[in-house]
């Protein structure tokens, strides 16, 4: 929410806290993987969308979200 308010660095240092305090949970690392993808590093968004699919394999989002970006590669 804080990086849709425009407080991106914010918003991507919370969800990057709550990878390190669940890193076995896959929806921090969907939302990560979203927010590197607007910034244009699209590298970088598919090893966490990867990430998300290995901790959850049936994460429908998360796979929705890797093949959008390995599309426009």
């Amino acid at each position: 929410m804080l990086y849709k308010a425009g407080k991106k660095e914010e918003g991507i240092q919370q969800i990057e806290e709550s990878i390190r305090e669940n890193p076995s949970k896959a929806e921090p690392y969907n939302m990560l993987g979203v927010i590197l993808s607007d910034q244009g590093r699209q590298e970088d968004a598919i090893k966490q969308f990867k990430r998300a699919i290995e901790l959850k394999p049936d994460f429908a989002a998360a796979r929705k979200n890797l093949q959008r970006v390995e599309s426009k590669r």
